[in-house]
């Protein structure tokens, strides 16, 4: 207390105290904390037993999935290794239990590089990969565990009870490798979410194949499909052909990013408007770029707009061959259940950004 500052001993339940954060003492303003000693913060797995432990399986999920569902997750792995080679199947890091909760932004540090999670991931022998929904694929930190980690020897995918793995269980045959990961239960729909993450670059190898579009049109259960093919430039009217071959029979959310695509004619807009089925409710299109466009493009959109469609963005600024032709074209034909406009269209004898219904409203009155 000589020095003007107290100290104060707070067993935290709930949360974290951050220096420079503002301290109300019922409802009174007290300052803030200039220095937080955090001596009893310890992880989950610190809890249990301090002594050290290595990890040979690095956890990479989701974070969303049940507890149960990890669980099971690890413990089918663990009872197929231990089928493979007798005895312990190994630790598994899991970020949860392993890490200090309460003072993560001291464990992370600036360099990822230099955080516990890199180390656990580095010294592991191989990543365990759980897979219960398509959400792991969506997640940027699963990207960058698997990016991290692509040398490691062991590459372990567990769903739905069964196990793929990269370089099979010790002694393990391939015919008995094919027989273990046939009893693997995999949807329609996390099949179709790898077939799109490889989708672009399939486009830029010239490898979309038949397969690849089967495996994506047959996902029924798949009601929203978004994919970004931005300035692939190897992405032209037979690629938009079978992108929309590809398309799934019960879409009602359609994201599509074009922009850049400096090769794609009307003929390739007509094949995608021709295939996306008549249940859409949400239609993202972004032709920025897409010089090649013309009239008929924005013609071809309009008339086969479905009569479900509520929500609708469309972009083809710098479709300098698109104007006031392809406009009328879009009023003729709009549905009117679409409450929900935004777009954004520039060219040589139309220069006006549309962002609401109204504002094509007005452009219409004013022509």
């Amino acid at each position: 207390m000589a020095d003007g500052r107290l100290a104060v001993s707070v067993d935290v339940t709930h949360g974290s105290f951050v220096a420079g954060d503002g301290l109300f003492i019922d409802s009174i303003a007290v300052g803030g904390p200039e220095e937080i000693d955090l001596t009893g913060s310890i992880s989950y797995k610190e809890f249990l037993s301090p002594k050290p432990c290595i990890a040979q399986w690095y956890c990479c999920h989701w974070w969303g999935e049940s507890l149960d569902s990890f669980v099971s997750s690890c413990q089918t792995h663990a009872q197929l290794r231990r089928r493979g080679s007798p005895g312990s199947a190994g630790g598994y890091w899991v970020a949860a239990f392993a890490m200090r909760q309460h003072e993560l932004r001291e464990e992370l540090g600036p360099d990822l590089k230099e955080s516990p999670f890199y180390d656990a991931l580095r010294l592991a022998d191989g990543i365990l990969l759980t897979v219960d929904s398509e959400e792991v694929f969506r997640r940027t930190w699963c990207h960058y565990e698997l990016y991290a980690g692509s040398d490691l020897k062991h590459l372990d995918v567990v769903c739905n009870g069964a196990m793929l793995s990269r370089t099979g269980l010790p002694g393990e045959s391939m015919v008995a490798k094919q027989d273990q990961e046939g009893t693997l239960k995999v949807d329609e729909t996390v099949c179709s979410t790898f077939a799109l993450l490889a989708w672009p670059q399939a486009v830029k190898r010239g490898l979309v194949s038949t397969q690849l579009i089967e495996t994506v049109a047959s996902d029924v259960n798949r009601e929203a499909l978004e994919l970004s093919l931005a300035h692939l430039q190897e992405f032209q009217d037979p690629g938009m052909l079978q992108l929309a071959q590809s398309l799934p029979p019960n879409l009602t959310k359609l994201k599509l990013g074009l922009e850049g695509c400096h090769e794609l004619t009307d003929q390739g807009v007509k094949a995608l408007a021709n295939r996306w089925g008549t249940k859409l409710k949400h239609l993202y299109l972004d032709f920025v770029g897409c010089g090649k466009l013309t009239d008929a493009s924005l013609s071809v959109l309009a008339q086969n707009l479905p009569p479900t469609l509520t929500d609708l963005e469309l972009h083809m600024a710098g479709c300098v061959l698109v104007g006031p032709p392809g406009m009328e074209h879009l009023k003729k034909h709009w549905p009117k259940s679409v409450k929900v406009f935004r777009a954004s269209f520039k060219a040589t004898k139309l220069n006006r950004n549309f962002m609401t219904l109204q504002d094509l409203e007005d452009y219409w009155r004013e022509s």
